[in-house]
C-alpha cells in the first residue's frame, strides 16, 4: 500500500508540474519540457539483484536556458527492473541460503536537478554534456514463495549524461541522450 501511495503522489506531482510549465511559459522564457521514454541496463549491485535489460521507464524534464550554451533544470523519472528466477541465493549476514521461485523488482524514481552545457549554433543540432543530482527514491522487492521482503528509501546519487537536441519542424525538438544513473550504496530512511 505504501508503494501505491507513493506512485499516486508522484503521478500527481508530475501532472501538476506539466500544467504549471504550460501556464508559466512566458515567464520562463527560453525553456523546454520533455516527456521521455527511458530504458535501463543494470550494472553492479542492481545487476546482482535483477539482471535483464529494462524497457520500462519514463521521465519528465524541464530545462531553462540561462545563456545560449548553458541550461539548468529538473527531471523526474520512473524505471522498473524486474526478473523472475529460481536460483539459490544467500540470506544476508551469513544466515543461510534459500531456493525457490523468486520475483525480484526494483522501482527507481530519479528526482534530479541538473546543469547542461551545449555546443553548436542555436538553430542546428546541439550536442551537450550534463550532470544531475541529488538522488533517487528506490523500492526493492523480493517475493519468494509466500514471503515478501521490501526495502525502500532515499539514495544519494549522480547522473552524468551526454546527448543532442535535434530541431524538428514546427518548433519541436527531439532529445536523444545517454544518462548513467549512479546511486550511492545504502538507503537513507525517510
Amino acid at each position: 500500500m505504501k508503494q501505491q501511495s507513493f506512485i499516486l503522489l508522484l503521478g500527481l506531482a508530475l501532472g501538476s508540474f506539466c500544467f504549471s510549465t504550460a501556464g508559466y511559459g512566458q515567464w520562463w522564457g527560453e525553456s523546454y519540457s520533455a516527456l521521455t521514454y527511458n530504458m535501463g541496463l543494470p550494472v553492479g549491485d542492481t545487476k546482482d539483484f535483477t539482471s535483464p535489460y529494462s524497457w520500462r521507464g519514463m521521465g519528465l524534464e524541464f530545462r531553462k536556458f540561462n545563456s545560449s550554451n548553458t541550461s539548468f533544470g529538473l527531471s523526474f523519472g520512473w524505471n522498473v527492473f524486474h526478473e523472475e528466477t529460481n536460483e539459490t541465493f544467500e540470506i544476508g549476514d551469513g544466515r543461510g541460503h534459500a531456493t525457490g521461485n523468486q520475483d525480484r523488482s526494483i522501482n527507481a524514481f530519479p528526482i534530479m536537478v541538473g546543469f547542461q552545457y551545449y555546443l553548436g549554433p542555436e538553430e542546428g543540432a546541439r550536442p551537450y554534456v550534463g550532470l544531475s543530482g541529488p538522488g533517487y527514491y528506490m523500492i526493492q522487492r523480493l517475493d519468494i514463495g509466500v514471503f515478501s521482503f521490501e526495502d525502500d528509501g532515499w539514495n544519494w546519487g549522480l547522473a552524468p549524461e551526454i546527448g543532442v537536441l535535434l530541431p524538428l519542424q514546427s518548433s519541436a525538438t527531439l532529445l536523444l541522450n545517454v544518462r548513467y544513473n549512479y546511486a550511492f550504496e545504502g538507503y537513507g530512511r525517510g
